[in-house]
């Protein structure tokens, strides 16, 4: 069996029970909206932002333990990074289909809004599983990215690197305020570029990649540590 794949199916694996965890409250949650009284005015939306913060979380803890477990059983780093991402394209998808069959399913019961209709009040199918996998996707490898990040950095690197957005704020004020305003200006235009859901889809398959060629920078010499 190729080497990857046994990484992707120990990621799978791992991934197994959070999944079920999660999908077990959003069932829960859903059950409860269901028999209860504000089912007639209220509404429910937006389980696909419960699926981002998740999954998000999903790649912060899919490095450092595989990594080292993987690197003691002489898998390459380059077999483990493929593993992890297929890995990461499959949960993915898996959460878009089962969102989209979720929500429509409770659009049968009562007013439920996806995600997708939420940002863009529109319905299409096809765009919303597309523009969905591309979220799950961005999500799952960012946060797979970042736990990279802090492993490969020291203590004080670690402690720049979350502050720093705070100094990235004030940076971007401090700018608007001496350019009179075009920062805010670009980000405006730039939000409603946005707007638009091709446009959105673009720079999130854009986001992936830049992302996957920085975990695949950061993963190429990564040591053990303990």
């Amino acid at each position: 069996m190729n080497t990857s794949l046994k990484v992707t199916k120990y990621q799978l694996f791992d991934y197994k029970l959070g999944l079920i965890i999660f999908y077990s409250i959003i069932a829960i949650i859903s059950v409860i909206i269901i028999t209860s009284n504000v089912t007639s005015d209220g509404n429910m939306s937006g389980i696909g932002l419960s699926t981002v913060i998740f999954i998000f979380i999903v790649g912060l803890n899919s490095f450092k333990v595989v990594f080292k477990f993987m690197q003691v059983n002489n898998v390459s780093r380059k077999s483990f990074l493929m593993g992890s991402i297929q890995a990461f394209l499959i949960v993915a998808f898996f959460m878009t289909i089962i969102d989209f069959l979720l929500g429509s399913f409770l659009k049968n019961l009562f007013l439920y809004i996806s995600l997708y209709e939420l940002i863009y009040m529109e319905k299409s199918v096809l765009k919303e599983i597309i523009w969905s996998f591309l979220l799950y996707s961005l999500a799952i490898n960012l946060g797979f990215m970042i736990t990279i990040i802090y492993y490969r950095v020291n203590k004080l690197f670690r402690t720049i690197i979350s502050v720093l957005p705070i100094f990235a704020v004030l940076l971007i004020i401090l700018m608007n305020t001496v350019t009179n305003g075009f920062i805010l200006k670009s980000l405006n235009k730039f939000i409603l570029f946005l707007t638009n859901p091709i446009s959105s889809m673009i720079c999130l398959f854009i986001g992936i990649i830049v992302i996957l060629s920085c975990s695949y920078l950061l993963t190429r010499r990564a040591v053990v540590k303990e």
